[in-house]
């Protein structure tokens, strides 16, 4: 029960921490964003999605190395960081106004 109790603590301070990350990089952003919005996931579940990415990629005659991947949320780029640290190397995580991306027409090339 005392490991678990380490674990939950261990967990409720690193959310604390990515919120307040999330704030800092909101803040530093070159639209309005809400602090909230900007959380970003664990290396652990892009190692979990990889083997999905995969397939997908297999489909298309692409590898890791090939496919092209769009994120539109940007955050503080650890998308781009994760991905590329298994092996997969077209990203496209930018620090832009995605409904502006959107609006605009300027919707990157992806699979």
């Amino acid at each position: 029960k005392k490991t678990r109790q380490v674990i939950v603590a261990a967990d409720t301070q690193r959310n604390q921490d990515l919120r307040d990350a999330g704030a800092r990089d909101a803040a530093r952003l070159p639209f309005e964003a809400e602090p909230d919005d900007h959380c970003e996931s664990p290396p652990e579940a892009y190692a979990d999605l990889a083997a999905t990415l995969d397939v997908v990629a297999a489909a298309l005659g692409r590898d890791r190395a090939t496919l092209r991947i769009y994120d539109p949320y940007y955050c503080s780029g650890a998308v781009a960081r994760h991905l590329r640290a298994l092996g997969f190397e077209r990203i496209h995580n930018e620090r832009e106004d995605f409904y502006d991306v959107l609006r605009s027409g300027r919707l990157p090339p992806h699979d």
